[in-house]
């Protein structure tokens, strides 16, 4: 079972006359990068949210919005005069010279958020319910990265079942190129040389020595211990946070893939080679999504 790093969850409630709305979302990071943004409301509970949050969450560009909707009268601002005397005061001033009215310097009041004072929560039950709100778009949102990871996970094994296939075309492919390259090597000889130009059997040792060189029976069996590994991490139930371990294991599937090609001197087997490529790096690609 996987989790995709991109996710989305929403959940609202009332507390205490409020309708409370907390938002989730997140985008590919190779961290935790999490932007909260809360009302001034719940400014005192910040550092309890964001511990909230990275107890829950793993890696990710984490974005949390909470939002605040007041009943009529449920809650009031004050107005900090002293400093609205001062604005006003400077208002004036400039009033006289640009024929501002009395409206246009309300109006410029209002536009400052300094002039208003407001109080922080101060409620240890609605503290403790605006965190079990916060839990529960987490798990909201969870449910969302494990259904993205799902679709994920059986596009993986989809590709990885191609680049077994792909594998075993190669394997089987060897004997008739071993056959091939003696061929062509005999070809070239005949073409150059008399019969009783050259040593037979030291020719037969050199042949050896040079398909030796072209051997990729261990490469084989390793891409495919590497596939093996890769859909047991896919499958296995241990761990949600998989994305770093996934992409280690491309990283040996394309230096296996890679010697092989550079082995393979057979027109066809570079093909299946670059098909096995192309599949490796849309699963890079998706790993990338992979928390």
């Amino acid at each position: 079972m996987i989790y995709s790093m991109t996710g989305f969850g929403k959940d609202s409630a009332w507390i205490n006359g409020k309708k409370v709305s907390i938002e989730i979302k997140s985008l590919n990071s190779k961290t935790l990068d999490v932007n909260l943004r809360l009302p001034a409301y719940y400014k005192s509970m910040e550092f309890a949210l964001r511990k909230e949050i990275s107890e829950h969450l793993k890696r990710g560009k984490i974005d949390v919005n909470i939002q605040v909707e007041f009943e009529e009268n449920a809650y009031q601002f004050k107005l900090n005069t002293s400093l609205v005397n001062a604005y006003v005061h400077a208002l004036r001033e400039v009033a006289q010279n640009h024929d501002l009215s009395q409206q246009d310097i309300l109006a410029i009041l209002g536009r400052n958020p300094d002039i208003f004072i407001n109080t922080e929560i101060n409620d240890e039950q609605e503290e403790q319910a605006l965190l079990q709100l916060l839990t529960q778009c987490v798990v909201r949102f969870n449910d969302f990265r494990r259904s993205e990871g799902s679709v994920l996970e059986d596009d993986l094994l989809q590709r990885i079942a191609i680049m077994q296939t792909l594998l075993e075309k190669i394997e089987k492919q060897m004997p008739a190129r071993v056959v091939r390259v003696k061929d062509r090597l005999y070809a070239q000889l005949q073409a150059n040389f008399s019969n009783n130009a050259y040593d037979a059997n030291r020719f037969e040792q050199e042949i050896i020595y040079y398909l030796e060189k072209l051997d990729i029976t261990e490469e084989i069996t390793r891409l495919g211990s590497h596939f093996k590994y890769f859909v047991e991490n896919i499958q296995a139930k241990t761990s949600v946070e998989k994305g770093k371990k996934l992409n280690f294991i491309t990283q040996e599937m394309g230096r296996e893939i890679n010697t092989i090609g550079a082995k393979a001197n057979d027109s066809q087997m570079q093909k299946w080679v670059i098909n096995l490529k192309d599949e490796l790096e849309k699963i890079k690609e998706q790993v990338l999504n992979i928390l």
